[in-house]
This record gives C-alpha cells, sequence and structure tokens, in this order.
C-alpha cells in the first residue's frame, strides 16, 4: 500500500513510517499540512494517516483533499483533543485517540482493509 503520514511530532511520525515500512509499504511523511498538500497532489495514496490538529490548521482539511482525488482512500485521523461528537463528524473511516501502542495503530489498519 501507499501510505502518507502526516504529524508535527516528528518522533510520533517517524515511528509510524518504520513500522509502515517494516510491513512493506510505501511511506512518505509529511511534518506540516503544506508539505502533505504536495504529497497530495503528485501521488494517490490507499491511506491517509492524520493528526487532527496541527500548528497550521486541522488535519481533516487533508482527508477531504485525497478523498477528493481518490476515491477509495482509506483515513484515519489521530487526536488527544477530540471529543466524541467531534469524532462522529469526521468524515474519516477510523479514529485512533493519542497517545497510542504502534500495535493499536496495526489493528485499526487491518481492520480498515478487511472491509474492502
Amino acid at each position: 500500500m501507499k501510505i502518507l503520514v502526516v504529524d508535527d511530532e516528528k518522533l510520533i511520525a517517524w515511528a509510524i513510517q518504520r513500522l509502515l515500512v517494516k510491513r512493506g509499504h510505501e511511506v512518505h511523511v509529511a511534518n506540516d499540512i503544506e508539505r502533505a498538500k504536495t504529497f497530495l497532489v503528485s501521488n494517490t495514496y490507499d491511506l491517509v494517516i492524520c493528526d487532527y490538529l496541527m500548528p497550521e490548521g486541522k488535519g481533516s482539511c487533508l482527508i477531504e483533499a485525497a478523498n477528493l482525488k481518490a476515491d477509495g482512500t482509506k483515513s484515519i485521523v489521530m487526536s488527544g483533543a477530540l471529543s466524541q461528537a467531534g469524532i462522529r463528524e469526521l468524515q474519516v473511516d477510523a479514529f485512533i485517540e493519542k497517545p497510542f501502542l504502534l500495535e493499536e495503530l496495526e489493528v485499526v489498519i487491518d481492520d480498515l482493509f478487511k472491509k474492502s
């Protein structure tokens, strides 16, 4: 799979990238929304994993852009700052609350693609 990981916390993005590369995926990492938009213009992704709160805005705009470009792109939003109501408003395939274990992310990804 081709996956875009977007998180301004570089250590989190690196850990996720490392996990996904070990699982055989092609992974691009962006630490800000502008870099992520650049990746989205020139690539199509099977999955976008995005932090919700970024210094320059909400990561949910990237999910919308990815979905507009390629129907079928799956999305996971990560956040430690969303209420249950806020989660329901997002148009995403999955949500994972920060902090989380990488094993939890693996389960979420596996479940998403089992449904496909």
